[in-house]
């Protein structure tokens, strides 16, 4: 038997989402005592993004994100992501309710953790001598859904 171990980057945060979403599930998203990781707030975090602007003189600046326009950067620039962990928290009785970049911000750190961990899947597997398919190819040509697999040892 073959066996892939890993761990999330930031399990913290898997736990905290998770626990969010036992809260709105069986308590209707009202906090309880039982949703609070120390006793008095329930916390989601996340690492969220920002786009991040550096002006050749030297100014930096966020960009609000979606953006609503193109941005011009007349006298140069550059434009970059930074990651930047996210926290909200709610007390005991208090009604979970999530803005809706927060939730795009949750959704997309989601997205991205469960494409490492089929990414190193995936690496596993061919370190082992597994042939991976897509099983949606129809000409039985091997894939990997788009996701790059390494040949790297798996974490964890």
């Amino acid at each position: 038997m073959i066996t892939l171990r890993t761990a999330p980057r930031n399990p913290f945060y898997l736990e905290s989402i998770n626990q969010a979403r036992n809260c709105l599930t069986h308590r209707r998203g009202i906090v309880e005592t039982r949703d609070c990781q120390d006793g008095a707030e329930l916390k989601i975090c996340w690492l969220g993004m920002d786009m991040v602007v550096n002006t050749t003189s030297g100014d930096e600046f966020l960009l609000d994100l979606p953006l609503k326009e193109p941005v011009n950067l007349e006298e140069g620039g550059t434009v970059g992501v930074r990651f930047v962990e996210r926290t909200i928290s709610f007390g005991i009785g208090q009604l979970i309710e999530i803005e809706p970049k927060a939730l795009a911000e949750i959704c997309s750190y989601l997205t991205i953790e469960a494409k490492e961990f089929v990414r190193l899947a995936i690496n596993f597997c061919i370190t082992k001598g597994v042939q991976v398919l897509d099983s949606n190819i129809q000409q039985g040509k091997a894939s990997n859904n788009g996701i790059q697999a390494d040949a790297a040892e798996p974490r964890g």
